[in-house]
């Protein structure tokens, strides 16, 4: 039997359940710990729950608190096209850079649709204010981390390079090229799955075309990264925290809760696919196959219950062209990522009144 694992997670529904009753150590307060992290580690990851308003008032708060210039020489986002960065580096730095040529760093990111909302054109905003009252030396560097598509390029699958659909190895390659290797402090802001320090459906190290993040930066670094999670909402994790503090952080490491499965950081099943005898078969993962929850994490940071989705504006959605293109995209994407977006980007075009046919 040949047995290949294709990576991919069906999320589920969380099922409902009573609160999970943990003595976890006692909380500080989330921008303190981030900050203390920041001072020990010069690589911290903090996982983030995309879209999610409750979590991005707290990265505003961090961002714009006056201690953090002089503890990092970067940040990192998924929510950026790498291929902008000269274009990023200008804005950040005072440039005078159009907004419409600015937000082709987020618009046109691999995954159609997933930054358009000003939450994360607002790291940029927050970016650009800090360094506007710090020297020249001492700014901070926005760092975009996904692939450098070049969309006009990209008019079949065969166009679009089947790393990029998995993005961590070019996030990877692009952190040590712009930060690590020249000895600079990062703070990394990603979805909360590609932190981890290793990924399912083994839990082992993988080769470096499938690594995730977490996982490549455990191999070449194992001593000088952080990872923080996100808990919030009703699910298993977040009712760990229950009675916290919204804006909480709880180190894992000798706990009860680190000691917990790790299966609480998902759904209530995870499947994965692999190949057998030359087909696709699913698995599903059993509780027996996570490792406790401190060998993939350091950190929960708890944001609250409040699972509210920050809005997408819909009138940027009055631009036929980009509706057009958007279309286009996502009849490729399909069949990188499986996700149809067809009926959400009609629904835009006519909730911004837009005649695009």
């Amino acid at each position: 039997m040949i047995a290949n694992w294709i990576f991919s997670v069906t999320v589920s529904v969380m099922l409902p359940g009573a609160p999970v009753s943990t003595p976890v150590q006692q909380p500080m307060s989330g921008v303190e710990a981030v900050l203390s992290a920041l001072d020990k580690y010069p690589i911290v990851l903090m996982g983030e729950f995309h879209w999610n308003s409750q979590q991005h008032r707290f990265i505003q708060q961090l961002l714009r608190d006056p201690r953090l210039p002089g503890k990092i020489d970067a940040i990192a986002i998924e929510a950026g096209n790498s291929l902008y960065q000269p274009l990023i580096d200008r804005y950040v730095n005072g440039g005078d850079v159009p907004r419409d040529s600015l937000q082709l760093a987020w618009r046109n990111a691999t995954v159609p649709l997933a930054w358009d909302r000003p939450i994360y054109s607002g790291i940029y905003d927050a970016v650009r204010t800090i360094n506007s009252k710090l020297p020249a030396a001492k700014r901070i560097r926005l760092v975009a981390l996904d692939p450098p598509i070049e969309w006009k390029n990209v008019n079949k699958l065969e166009d679009f390079p089947r790393i990029w659909g998995y993005r961590d190895p070019v996030w990877v390659e692009t952190l040590e090229r712009e930060v690590l290797t020249k000895n600079r402090k990062v703070l990394v802001l990603a979805g909360g799955l590609h932190i981890l320090r290793r990924d399912p459906p083994d839990f082992q190290p993988k080769g470096s075309d499938r690594f995730g993040l977490g996982d490549a930066l455990a191999q070449r670094y194992p001593s000088r990264v952080f990872r923080i999670y996100p808990a919030t909402g009703s699910g298993k994790l977040a009712r760990s925290m229950a009675g916290r503090k919204p804006g909480s952080l709880v180190r894992v490491a000798g706990t009860a809760l680190g000691r917990q499965s790790s299966q609480i950081l998902w759904p209530s099943s995870v499947t994965m696919f692999r190949r057998v005898n030359g087909k696709t078969v699913p698995y599903t993962l059993g509780k027996k196959d996570y490792p406790p929850l401190a060998t993939l994490v350091d950190a929960i940071l708890y944001y609250g219950s409040d699972t509210t989705t920050a809005p997408l504006p819909v009138d940027q959605y009055r631009d036929c062209a980009y509706i057009t293109e958007l279309r286009r995209r996502n009849a490729l994407m399909i069949q990188v990522f499986g996700l149809d977006q067809a009926e959400l980007i009609d629904s835009l075009a006519r909730q911004a009144r837009a005649d695009c046919g």
